[in-house]
């Protein structure tokens, strides 16, 4: 202390002055860390959210997966492990999924069934893949490792669900492959420091994808013990420092993700920065303000030593005389002395720096006030002219004390009005759109918590309309008001509440074409089943004596089949799978002849009125199914009344444009023909107008109604091209709206010419038969030999050719689908053996599958099964009449 009392002014003020600019020093110093800091945990945050935001898409898509996956796994096609179909469905998929590289089914010892991607090499099997041995053993969703694909040539990662009987026994395998460069798109949207990269390992650290490619980093290559050691501890996310695969010093990020809560992770997301890149800007800034801050510092001690030494020596009385004109508050006063370098010179310098330092303050305030002023009243031009309504409430109270133009006109107030109203007055009213809701909004806005929300609001005319509001604290003038935003967003929600309509008659849509497509499935099955029951009991009611009790037993049997097969024509009109007459039609022609059957059908006490518009445009349709739809609506019609009432057949031109088909799934915008057929029956609920169209849905008691009535009508009216919608209210009666595309140009029809039918010659002559199935093949026969006809059976057309080989036949009858060769094929073959032979093709298929199969010229020679003992006979007898004439 004594050494530093003998030193000079000049060497005691640089000391301080060194003393006195430590803490900036050290705060400077921290200040730096701290960027250096910060910027390191932006960067680990950078990472860490890339890892987290591609483990997130990820999940959503092995969810989709596991969602296709279980979907298909109820496909009846799937099921029964049908190869065209399942390649047909999966091709389909991966078309509309470009996330998906490939989607096939394998049997239970890994031979691939069918795949979306062809063509298939000549022996595929996945019987060593980890996913599907995993989907076996666990009988659940499960995932593979790293492979590369067979089917496409690439790394990629599948995942595989067992299709299950109904012991829980593995039917089949799904399996299903990602494309993992789909998270390119969303790496390089995080904008991350140039050579930052994507790894993705699986769960024995293979790396299965590296992103942006790299000539050795890629997939198949093992991951390092060291960096496979830091992303497998007990956290399944975090960030470090290590040098990464390429050797270079990185910051690296992981995301583990698991299939299922109790197994291990099968897939590690490694997002990693080079640390020089991700630090290169902070390293910079520490580099430039350190360099500045040198300066400053070597600056400040030359000028303190310049200053230090001149004079300290001045005229005490003059700098008093200034200070105290400084107190009097003249900025302008200044000491007057000559800075001669002594310690008094000094303070002189800096008692005048010191006032004019408060008097350019001075000025300033001034100059910021004016800015000020010229800042509020441009925030009010703004505030006014803003399209979203702004209101300023009242921190406390939560009173509106100032809104802009934009509220007065959303909301239908004045200014004045609109600052003297509460939040009630423009709420719903009703929970949750009081004024206690938005109080308590409003107080956590006022806490820190910033609010955004959707709310009903009330215009001042009464009528509603929705906005999303954001709330939050703000400073205006210096003190803290809460600012609230509205914006209208009733064309939003109204586009919501579109969408969502739109989905549900989408799904309602989708289910019905499911429905469709079994109706049609069993169709075959069941017409085999039905045709040796309708002939064989037709064969015994002929052999059976005239008055003997069996004859009437045969009979009823017969009826019920007959009704069975009434039954599947049904499901076949709702499935869309007959073949229909197609021909320009007159819809007022159609109604207007058929009209007098239906008013001998419904009950006279209701009342049949037709409104049909003249000059209709033609439509393109079946007569025969049009008038089963008119009876179809109008018996339901009279079951819907109670007693008298009144049933409407409309028809009309209409046009069904963009906006339409926007409300309604299916619709093609366009010129319609409308049928409308309307009651004033009881009506129905929207739950009963969700199922109306389903087969086997009615609403009468049991034995009345079949629930096909609908269901055939829906299924003819989207065979013919169109849409069908009902209207219905309980207890306002039922309106049924059919649209039918418009036919512009009327061609130019043939006249029908009658064709006599064929007289029915002597039964003789050699019949080959192929039939695969026992019992039709049994029935038909039996039919044959009863008939005087010569039998060659069997149930394999290879065996056919052989049979027939140095023989004669007169007749070929063969199935048209059979293994190993179909009937036109084995009517092609015997052709070239036997010139002209004639054929009868027979099929429990469906028409619209038969026609794949027959030329127009063989559609003349085919019987559908079930058929009767006649009506073979007369094809059969008609057949060889036109062969013998």
């Amino acid at each position: 202390m004594n050494i530093f009392r003998r030193l000079s002014i000049r060497t005691k003020l640089l000391i301080i002055m060194l003393f006195a600019g430590l803490p900036v020093v050290l705060t400077v110093c921290y200040n730096l860390y701290g960027s250096y800091r910060e910027d390191y945990s932006e960067a680990e945050h950078a990472a860490l959210v890339t890892a987290q935001a591609i483990a997130y898409q990820h999940n959503a898509q092995v969810e989709g997966v596991r969602n296709l996956l279980t979907t298909l796994s109820q496909f009846p096609e799937v099921r029964r492990k049908d190869k065209k179909a399942c390649a047909g469905i999966f091709r389909d998929i991966l078309r509309q999924s470009p996330s998906s590289l490939n989607i096939g089914i394998a049997d239970t010892q890994g031979n691939i069934i069918a795949t979306g991607v062809q063509p298939l090499p000549s022996r595929y099997s996945i019987e060593d893949r980890k996913y599907f041995q995993d989907a076996l053993r666990t009988k659940r969703f499960s995932v593979g490792e790293y492979v590369i694909s067979r089917a496409v040539g690439k790394p990629t990662i599948h995942f595989a669900l067992p299709v299950l009987d109904a012991t829980g026994s593995p039917l089949s395998v799904l399996y299903a492959a990602l494309d993992l460069t789909q998270f390119n798109s969303l790496f390089d949207a995080q904008k991350l420091p140039p050579n930052s990269a994507l790894n993705l390992t699986d769960y024995r650290g293979v790396v299965l994808y590296r992103y942006p490619l790299h000539n050795i980093i890629k997939g198949g290559f093992v991951d390092r013990p060291d960096l496979r050691r830091r992303v497998t501890g007990p956290r399944d996310e975090g960030a470090f420092v290590d040098v990464g695969l390429d050797g270079v010093k990185r910051l690296l990020a992981f995301k583990r993700l698991r299939l299922h809560q109790d197994e291990q992770p099968y897939l590690y997301i490694r997002v990693s920065i080079p640390e020089k890149a991700a630090l290169a800007g902070v390293k910079k800034y520490i580099a430039n303000s350190a360099a500045i801050f040198i300066a400053a510092l070597l600056s400040a001690l030359v000028v303190t030593r310049l200053l230090a030494g001149r004079y300290l020596v001045s005229p005490i009385e003059q700098l008093a005389e200034a200070s105290q004109a400084v107190k009097n508050g003249d900025l302008s006063a200044r000491t007057g002395l000559s800075y001669s370098g002594d310690e008094i010179s000094f303070l002189a310098q800096s008692f005048d720096a010191m006032t004019e330092s408060l008097d350019a303050r001075l000025r300033e305030r001034e100059v910021a006030e004016a800015l000020l002023k010229a800042s509020e009243e441009k925030f009010h031009a703004i505030f006014d002219h803003m399209s979203d309504a702004i209101l300023i409430h009242d921190m406390a109270t939560g009173a509106i004390l100032d809104v802009n133009q934009a509220m007065c006109g959303m909301y239908g107030y004045s200014h004045d009005e609109a600052c003297a109203i509460d939040v009630e007055a423009i709420s719903q009213g009703a929970t949750p759109y009081t004024q206690k809701e938005a109080m308590a909004w409003m107080e956590l806005a006022a806490n820190g918590e910033p609010q955004l929300f959707e709310w009903l609001c009330k215009h001042r005319d009464g009528h509603l309309f929705w906005v999303e509001v954001s709330m939050r604290r703000a400073s205006i003038g210096g003190i803290e008001r809460l600012i609230v935003l509205a914006r209208d967003i009733s064309e939003r929600k109204a586009a919501e509440d579109e969408k969502k309509s739109l989905m549900e008659q989408l799904n309602q849509a989708q289910r019905m074409e499911s429905v469709g497509r079994l109706a049609g499935g069993i169709a075959h099955d069941f017409n085999n089943l039905l045709t040796p029951i309708i002939g064989f009991a037709d064969i015994a009611r002929r052999e059976a004596p005239e008055n003997s009790p069996t004859v009437e037993k045969m009979e009823r049997i017969l009826r019920a089949a007959f009704r069975a097969k009434e039954l599947v024509q049904q499901l076949l009109s709702f499935g869309r799978k007959q073949l229909l007459d197609m021909k320009i039609t007159d819809l007022n022609t159609v109604v207007s002849s058929f009209a007098e059957i239906l008013r001998r059908t419904i009950r006279e006490s209701i009342d049949i009125r037709l409104r049909l518009t003249p000059e209709l445009d033609g439509i393109c349709a079946d007569k025969t199914h049009i008038e089963q739809i008119l009876m179809n609506l109008l018996v339901n019609a009279q079951d819907a009344i109670d007693g008298k009432g009144i049933i409407s057949v409309e028809t009309a031109p209409v046009v069904l444009d963009e906006e339409y088909a926007r409300h309604h799934a299916n619709v093609i915008p366009g010129h319609y023909v409308m049928l409308a057929v309307s009651d004033s029956g009881c009506g129905m609920d929207r739950e009963t107008q969700d199922h109306i169209f389903e087969p086997f849905f009615t609403t009468k008691k049991a034995g009345e109604g079949t629930g096909l009535g609908l269901a055939t009508v829906y299924g003819i009216v989207k065979q013919h091209g169109g849409n069908v919608w009902v209207y219905s209210e309980p207890g306002q009666g039922t309106v049924f709206k059919l649209y039918f595309p418009r036919v512009v140009a009327m061609p130019c029809l043939k006249n029908e010419e009658s064709i006599a039918a064929p007289a029915i010659p002597a039964a003789h002559g050699s019949i080959l038969l192929v039939e695969d199935d026992e019992m039709v093949r049994t029935m038909v026969k039996e039919l044959l030999a009863g008939s005087g006809y010569d039998v060659i059976e069997t149930d394999d057309p290879c065996h056919a050719l052989s049979l027939v080989d140095g023989r004669v036949i007169d007749l070929l009858i063969t199935d048209v689908i059979m293994p190993d060769m179909n009937g036109p094929e084995l009517h092609k073959q015997l052709l070239s053996v036997h010139p002209g032979l004639k054929v009868v093709f027979m099929s429990g298929y469906t028409d619209n599958v038969v026609v794949q199969y027959l030329d127009a010229s063989d559609l003349g020679n085919f019987i559908q099964k079930p058929f009767t003992v006649q009506a073979m006979s007369a094809k059969i007898a008609g057949i060889l009449g036109d062969c013998r004439t």
